[in-house]
């Protein structure tokens, strides 16, 4: 009789969990469905968002960010990213052309460099290949007298069988400081409390007096700081007087809550009344960011810098810190006022280093630069963009319009590398043959009229053996592969961090002892100790069975 109460109990036990399951299966569908529905805010972040997914045990919390999903790691739980995934391979039965705007910044690799120095694995979601690329500092050996140049390499690819990689540098030709145009910079400092953590404006005032240090005689600067409310600490000011402006700098305190937009408005108004022609005038934010919630209206704030972007007055942001920094809405901010985003977020940063290379970045040269690679069916069957994914021209690039293109500025250069599988000639190489046809269409400062520079890639180029290729094309291979593996893309599985440090290793001593390249061996060997993700396609595509020419869908 009890074994009969004990079954009659344990069915009904079982029965009940079956039903809550069921229950909670049906209402975890309907949450997984309203993660997909835009905010009426497109930058707001909703905080009763539940997690959409686990991976390595760790919530990644999934929002809406003008039409594309953003992930937060829950280490830096108010850092938002955009994702804008990998960029397939691509047959060229069914298409030649890539175009893109190019991209000479390297701000995703300088944050992914503040992660692992921070003991943390950055989001997969931050990375872009192109700003790894960009980060390793070759030397740029265009003439001077040379406006825009081309070079190109191609070569095996160490990790893709049956592929070889493109390299492409694009060049701007370097101008003397005497050909350098005046500078009127003003600057708006953020002097909240969140500036108090991690001694961010201390830091801030340490770059901002090396900054004033590089600038010639010939510039001015003027500084606005801003808390809940503007206020103007130096009007326009000769640097010819850096004891005073040194000193204003050296009073400055945080406190109070944060105003970026009314900061941002007051420094406008100071750039818009001292700008002239004869001279670059930047309005150069620097701040640590703000929680979306602390912006009463973030697409007014854009629509402001876009407004001042059409009449001249760019602006520069300077990021500073990891804790609550947004890289998207930043992001964001500097592109829609015709800039870039530069993080110094770190105490072991080279000041002056990043003073030299600051004050170089706002003499631009080039602007709005587009490519268009058009690849030949004959020599090509395949091609693969690595990197530029947020960056993408469907279509001709010469008809395109409303995506604005890069800047370059003098000395720059821009590196882009492409998966190739090629189609080879049996007799050998020819002189005459062409893989691909590439236009650059850019204008020159001060000058309205779009330019081309048109540069055809000769098979004459290609190396038989990846140990064959030029120290600058393996630099950047280096630094794309390695920015893969933080991605955990799909097509660098079959590297493990001990090869790619192997890689590295096989650099001449002289190329490892650059600052860039020392630096890059020391975060790849961090990176080696922290990284322990789980192969994310190993379920659906063993490592073992891995297929290069086709990728699985993961849902």
């Amino acid at each position: 009789m009890n074994l009969g109460k004990l079954f009659k109990n344990s069915l009904l036990v079982i029965a009940t969990a079956f039903v809550l399951n069921l229950i909670a299966s049906c209402s975890g569908s309907k949450k997984s469905k309203d993660i997909s529905k835009p905010t009426p805010n497109k930058f707001a972040a909703s905080a009763n968002t539940k997690t959409a997914r686990i991976i390595k045990k760790e919530p990644i919390r999934r929002y809406r960010f003008q039409g594309l999903n953003i992930f937060s790691q829950s280490k830096y739980p108010e850092m938002f990213f955009k994702y804008y995934g990998t960029n397939p391979t691509i047959d060229t039965s069914v298409e030649t052309l890539s175009g893109f705007s190019i991209n000479p910044s390297d701000s995703s690799y300088q944050l992914a460099k503040n992660f692992l120095l921070n003991s943390a694995i950055p989001n997969e979601k931050s990375i872009k290949v192109e700003e790894f690329i960009n980060a390793i500092a070759i030397k740029n050996r265009v003439k001077s007298k040379s406006i825009l140049a081309m070079d190109s390499e191609i070569f095996p690819s160490p990790n893709r069988k049956g592929f070889h990689i493109l390299r492409l540098g694009l060049h701007s030709g370097s101008i003397s400081k005497a050909r350098r145009k005046p500078l009127k910079l003003v600057f708006v400092i953020d002097t909240s409390d969140t500036m108090r953590l991690e001694k961010k404006l201390s830091i801030s005032k340490q770059h901002i007096k090396k900054i004033v240090g590089q600038m010639s005689a010939a510039d001015k600067i003027s500084i606005v700081t801003f808390n809940d409310k503007a206020q103007l600490a130096l009007p326009m000011t000769s640097v010819r007087n850096k004891k005073l402006i040194i000193n204003v700098v050296n009073k400055l305190k945080a406190s109070g809550n944060k105003n970026i937009q009314t900061g941002l408005q007051l420094g406008y108004r100071l750039a818009k009344q001292y700008s002239q022609k004869k001279s670059l005038t930047w309005t150069i934010l620097i701040s640590d960011g703000a929680p979306v919630s602390q912006i009463p209206n973030p697409l007014g704030l854009l629509k402001i810098i876009t407004q001042n972007a059409k009449q001249g007055l760019r602006l520069q942001i300077i990021g500073i810190g990891l804790n609550k920094l947004n890289p998207s809405l930043l992001q964001s901010m500097a592109q829609n006022g015709s800039g870039d985003l530069t993080y110094m977020n770190s105490k072991r940063t080279n000041s002056k280093r990043f003073a030299s290379r600051f004050i170089t970045k706002l003499q631009l040269q080039i602007l709005d630069a587009k490519m268009q690679v058009n690849f030949n069916r004959k020599y090509v069957k395949r091609f693969r963009l690595l990197g530029y994914e947020s960056r993408l021209i469907k279509g001709k690039v010469a008809t395109t319009t409303g995506k604005a293109g890069g800047d370059l500025a003098p000395g720059n250069s821009s590196y882009i590398l492409y998966e190739l599988q090629l189609n080879l000639p049996r007799t050998g190489k020819s002189n005459s043959a062409s893989l691909a046809r590439i236009n650059v269409y850019y204008r020159r400062q001060n000058l309205k009229q779009r330019q081309q520079l048109k540069y055809s890639v000769p098979l004459k180029h290609l190396r038989r053996r990846y140990t064959h290729a030029s120290d600058q094309s393996k630099m950047v291979y280096i630094g794309s592969v390695f920015a893969e593996k933080l991605r955990r893309s799909y097509w660098v599985r079959n590297v493990s961090y001990t090869r790619l440090i192997k890689l590295y290793n096989r650099l001449p001593k002289r190329i490892r002892q650059k600052t860039t390249m020392s630096e890059l061996g020391h975060l790849i060997a961090i990176a080696k100790k922290l990284d322990s993700r789980h192969d994310k396609f190993e379920s659906t595509a063993p490592l073992a069975k891995m297929k290069f020419l086709h990728v699985p869908i993961i849902r």
